[in-house]
């Protein structure tokens, strides 16, 4: 009589409170769900050439087997391709190793392409060189082709360059210089 009794309070008042602590828990994270601020594209801040943007952001997460990552720029700039890269040690970031650019003419790079992988959750912009030593020094280099992971704010620049630059690569065009001199 006497179990009988205890699982009937466990039952009426835990299995209550527990439903409770559920549906509490249900109602602050809808809250914060439809509360929650987006945070600015920093779209508006990056330099646009026409209706086309000329610079994208771009990480690179596995140099040096791992202990290093890089954080960079890739540019389309006059009659050159770009790529800035602060290569930086990947456990603090405090250590920074070098600064490194690389200017590769438009017309020594193959092509340019921006791919998804796993549904959508990240994305690789790689450029392909016309020879082997196109991009020489860059990190992760294999094969002439550069392999660039771009974030998600950005997939939208990163889809405009790479179609900027398929236009200029058609047309044979010279891009119009991103500041004038004085």
């Amino acid at each position: 009589m006497i179990v009988r009794e205890i699982l009937d309070f466990l039952y009426t008042y835990v299995l209550t409170a527990w439903y409770f602590y559920a549906a509490l828990v249900v109602i602050v994270l809808a809250i914060a769900v439809l509360t929650r601020r987006t945070k600015p594209s920093i779209a508006s801040s990056i330099p646009v050439l026409g209706d086309h943007v000329s610079t994208v952001p771009f990480f690179i997460a596995d140099i040096w087997q791992g202990l290093a990552k890089g954080h960079g720029l890739v540019a389309l700039h006059q009659e050159a391709i770009r790529l800035e890269v602060q290569i930086v040690d990947s456990l603090t970031g405090l250590i920074k190793f070098r600064h490194q650019i690389v200017e590769v003419p438009i017309r020594d790079v193959a092509s340019i392409a921006i791919r998804s992988y796993l549904f959508g959750t990240y994305t690789l912009l790689w450029l392909q060189g016309t020879r082997m030593d196109t991009f020489q020094s860059f990190p992760r280099l294999r094969g002439g082709r550069c392999r660039l992971r771009i974030a998600r704010r950005d997939r939208q620049n990163c889809a405009a360059f790479v179609e900027h630059f398929a236009t200029v690569k058609a047309s044979g065009q010279v891009v119009a210089p991103l500041h004038k001199s004085a």
